[in-house]
C-alpha cells in the first residue's frame, strides 16, 4: 500500500504493509497535497489527478511497467468484444433464418466468449489486490482524489487510529495534556 499523506507511514503502518515514496516523488506529493490559497473546483481536481497519477507510476514502475491489472482491463475489454460480435453473430442468424446445427454452434459461441469475459473479469479483480493507496488530509480533496485513484484501479484507504490521552500535573499546578494516536487499521473509501 503506497503512502499518499503528508505524513511519513508510522511504525504500525509500515509493518502493515505501507510504504513510503521516494524523496523526490514524496516532495512533489506535498507539494500538491498543500493549498496556500483559497482552492477552485478545477485546481483541486486537478490536484487529485497530479496524485493519482503518482500513484500509478508508483504501481507500474514496481511492476516492471505493466501491471497486471493493464493487462487484465485489456482482457476484459477483448472478451466483451468478442461476446459482442457473438451475440451480433446469433442476432443476424435469427433474422436470416439459418438451420438449427449453425444456430446451436453461434449460441455456443456465444456461452464460451461469455465464459471467458467471467474469467477475465475475475482476473481484473485479483489484479486490483495490492494496489491499494492510503490517503488523508484537507476534506474537499478526499473525494475528487478516491475518484481519480478508482479511475486507475487504486482502492483508496484511511488510516483508523486510536487516540489515548494522558494527563499530567505540573510542579506548578498546571495541567499537560498528551495524545498518543495508535494505528487499528484501515477503512475503505466509500
Amino acid at each position: 500500500m503506497i503512502n499518499l499523506t503528508q505524513h511519513t507511514a508510522a511504525p504500525e503502518q509500515v509493518a502493515a504493509g505501507v510504504v513510503d515514496l521516494p524523496p523526490q516523488q514524496r516532495e512533489l506529493l506535498r507539494e500538491l497535497l498543500t493549498f496556500d490559497d483559497l482552492p477552485t473546483g478545477g485546481k483541486v481536481e486537478d490536484r487529485a489527478e497530479a496524485v493519482a497519477d503518482i500513484a500509478a507510476a508508483f504501481f507500474e514502475a514496481a511492476a516492471g511497467g505493466t501491471t497486471a491489472y493493464s493487462a487484465a482491463r485489456e482482457a476484459v475489454w477483448a472478451a466483451q468484444a468478442a461476446r459482442s460480435a457473438a451475440a451480433a453473430a446469433l442476432s443476424t442468424a435469427a433474422d436470416d433464418e439459418v438451420d438449427g446445427a449453425a444456430a446451436v454452434a453461434l449460441f455456443a459461441k456465444c456461452r464460451e466468449a461469455r465464459g471467458k469475459e467471467k474469467a477475465a473479469l475475475a482476473a481484473l479483480a485479483t489484479s486490483r489486490v495490492g494496489r491499494r493507496a492510503l490517503i488523508g488530509g484537507v476534506p474537499y480533496l478526499m473525494a475528487p482524489l478516491e475518484r481519480a485513484l478508482r479511475r486507475r484501479g487504486v482502492t483508496p484507504l484511511y488510516a483508523f487510529s486510536r487516540r489515548e490521552s494522558r494527563e499530567e500535573t505540573l510542579p506548578d499546578g498546571s495541567v499537560r495534556k498528551t495524545a498518543t494516536f495508535r494505528h487499528m487499521g484501515f477503512v475503505g473509501g466509500v
